[in-house]
């Protein structure tokens, strides 16, 4: 990991190899390479795999808190007994279903334009009606809890080596296949992807 080399190619400029950002949601494959569970140390097995790999742009968890693991499965019920589907980390949310709209008809009288920015419904729960100086403060706030959290990290072989090849000359290049490591993956495999970036991510000198 190197917060130099994913600076340099936010610049523009030539880095010693093609920098690697990752959003990893496939925490069966941190697992594997790493040895160390994920559910129970979210942060340290994170970190050991990008410390494992060249991974220049992450974003870690700021505590080691455990975390649930959910169910085996894809479907599940969640706490309140709605069905739900797992999605990397977590699972995904409902919204409002079955509060908010409960018939087509509750569709189709809904005004989006009286809820231009959505800061009543989750996920979303952004408050924008502070003035622009106390979000700024609040973001950048944000900025340096990541910041604290993440030190000096900057947040088929085959497919990999002309991915390289077109980044090779390229200034401000980036490996990334992001959430296509999905949970479901077989952690072999991610582990070949990552091995791969690392094998042909040198740029020549």
């Amino acid at each position: 990991m190197n917060r130099e080399r994913a600076l340099k190619a936010f610049h523009g400029q030539m880095t010693d190899r093609i920098p690697h950002w990752e959003i990893i949601s496939c925490p069966d494959a941190i697992e594997y390479i790493t040895g160390i569970d994920p559910w129970q140390h979210p942060r340290l097995a994170q970190k050991a795999l990008v410390e494992r790999y060249a991974i220049d742009l992450y974003t870690l968890p700021a505590e080691d808190t455990p975390l649930l693991r959910p169910p085996n499965g894809v479907v599940y019920e969640d706490a309140e007994g709605r069905k739900t589907v797992r999605w990397g980390w977590d699972h995904t949310w409902h919204w409002d279903w079955g509060h908010r709209f409960k018939s087509v008809e509750d569709v189709l009288r809904y005004q989006p334009l009286e809820h231009w920015d959505y800061r009543e419904v989750d996920p979303i729960g952004i408050d924008l009606s502070p003035s622009e100086e106390e979000l700024a403060r609040r973001f950048q706030e944000q900025v340096e809890r990541d910041r604290a959290a993440n030190g000096d990290l900057c947040l088929e072989e085959a497919m990999v080596r002309e991915m390289a090849e077109v980044g090779r000359d390229m200034p401000g290049y980036f490996f990334c296949v992001g959430n296509h490591l999905t949970w479901d993956l077989p952690p072999e495999g991610v582990k070949a992807y990552f091995d791969a970036a690392e094998k042909y991510g040198v740029r020549s000198r």
